[in-house]
């Protein structure tokens, strides 16, 4: 993933980005939890490519996304649910401003 961001390789990124959710989804001993992300991912399918691309963000997503691991390790699920409620918002930001000037290319 660090390497696909420091190339701007954004198809690397989305690939690197499904196995990342993807390894949460396989080692979550938590049927609920695995619905949980099948479910979020089938409704931000076609928001993550928005998202990526401004790969100037890419720093800001692995910051976000290693954080996440590491409290994971931690076994710190309030933090690492902070952190996630963190990096939707950012990315949720990013496509409302992408889409913001899209439209205002339109008009």
């Amino acid at each position: 993933m660090i390497k696909a961001a420091q190339s701007k390789d954004t198809q690397e990124w989305l690939h690197n980005n499904a196995l990342f959710r993807g390894f949460f989804r396989d080692k979550a001993d938590n049927e609920n939890l695995c619905q949980l992300i099948v479910m979020l991912k089938r409704r931000i399918y076609r928001y993550q490519y928005m998202s990526v691309s401004y790969p100037r963000f890419f720093e800001t997503y692995i910051e976000h996304h290693a954080t996440m691991i590491e409290m994971c390790k931690k076994k710190d699920a309030d933090l690492a649910e902070k952190t996630m409620k963190i990096h939707m918002r950012k990315v949720r930001d990013v496509i409302i401003d992408s889409l913001a000037a899209s439209r205002n290319l339109l008009i």
